[in-house]
């Protein structure tokens, strides 16, 4: 308890490779007045974000997770309320637009509790259609899909792994061509055989890796 007077400062490789990694140099701290900012790597996570963490570790038991392959239904429920599916969205599409560091706060202290509960929102706030659409999405597409996986409305998933290709892209063999219709209109084949994607069975947007070719 009592005030933070002094933000934590560490050296966060450092210590995962030559000494033990405090745990408050990964996690909002229990005993962090609300209101009081925690400092995390060059960032910072509000006191009321780490209570919503807090509470979302406190419903998750790992060995039952494990058993019956699916989160609490709360635990689903306060995802989408407090828009973890968005944190790295700008705040200005609905998400929180949390920094690399905040994310990683975030993420850190799910995984310490459950596998589960952080490749859940690990994988939505690193791969996929967000923060493709972040960089890359046109303004009609930007206005539309990102306030409304901020919401949670959208479930976005990646597809990278295929039966002979995991983390090394350069190996796929799905593939795009683009060519033109009778119309003279632009469009896309695509090809693909995946597995292994994270979120697949509740997914409603999906992002895609491939060849492309034209």
């Amino acid at each position: 308890g009592g005030e933070l007077t002094e933000p934590r400062r560490f050296n966060l490789m450092f210590k995962t490779f030559m000494g033990p990694v405090e745990d408050t140099a990964l996690v909002p701290d229990h005993h962090v007045p609300r209101g009081i900012l925690v400092l995390v790597g060059p960032g910072r996570l509000a006191g009321g974000v780490a209570e919503v963490v807090e509470e979302i570790c406190r419903l998750t038991e790992d060995y039952e997770v494990s058993r019956e392959r699916i989160l609490p239904s709360k635990v689903w429920e306060l995802y989408a309320e407090h828009r973890f599916f968005g944190m790295i969205i700008p705040k200005e599409y609905g998400g929180l637009g949390f920094s690399a560091s905040a994310n990683s706060a975030v993420v850190g202290k799910l995984s310490s509790r459950s596998t589960q509960l952080q490749v859940n929102v690990g994988v939505t706030n690193s791969l996929g259609p967000a923060e493709l659409l972040i960089r890359y999405g046109t303004d009609e597409q930007k206005n539309y899909y990102l306030p409304r996986l901020a919401r949670a409305e959208e479930i976005p998933c990646f597809a990278l792994t295929e039966p002979g290709a995991g983390s090394d892209a350069g190996s796929m063999t799905s593939h795009g061509t683009v060519f033109c219709n009778d119309d003279d209109e632009l469009r896309l084949r695509l090809t693909w055989n995946k597995r292994y994607i994270t979120l697949a069975p509740v997914s409603t947007l999906l992002g895609l890796a491939f060849q492309l070719s034209d």
